[in-house]
């Protein structure tokens, strides 16, 4: 289908193979707490990088791509169907990826300027592993919601506020 990573992410495969996660029952206390705080920020990273690539997957396979579209040319009507495939993960954390990345990545206008992601202050915060998944998933959701009512300037305000 489509081949594993680029050199970056096969090091970083590689330089985990030697952790045995057998071997925790044999760490002392601050050594486990130090293992967890740091899987933890890799996790955090590695969820905004997740969540982009899910939505430049489904920008490449845009309906209006037809056959040309990625998923398409592998066989899929829709990205997500795609990820659930080449990722090995379910229909529904395939589609959350595919929203969450839409929601936090830039987009192009009509006229090929670069647009500012919808929610920019939490896409510097998943990018940068501030925020895990599932706190920007709760957090797109309130700022989705509010959105249809609430003032511009008043969504930025709680947009910063829901990521601190």
């Amino acid at each position: 289908m489509v081949e594993a990573g680029t050199g970056e992410f096969d090091a970083a495969l590689d330089s985990l193979a030697p952790f045995e996660i057998g071997s925790l029952a044999q760490c002392g206390d601050e050594q486990l707490t130090r293992i967890a705080v740091a899987a933890e920020a890799l996790a955090r990273r590695l969820g905004g990088i997740q969540m982009a690539v899910a939505a430049q997957i489904a920008d490449r396979s845009r309906r209006e791509l037809g056959t040309a579209g990625l998923a398409a040319r592998h066989g899929c009507v829709r990205p997500a169907a795609f990820l659930e495939v080449l990722l090995r993960v379910s229909g529904t954390e395939a589609a959350r990826r595919i929203q969450l990345g839409s929601a936090l990545r830039r987009s192009q206008a009509l006229t090929g300027e670069l647009l500012q992601p919808r929610f920019p202050i939490l896409a510097g915060a998943v990018a940068a592993g501030d925020v895990n998944a599932e706190a920007a998933t709760v957090i797109v959701r309130a700022l989705d919601e509010a959105r249809r009512a609430a003032d511009p300037a008043d969504l930025d305000v709680a947009e910063a506020g829901l990521v601190e």
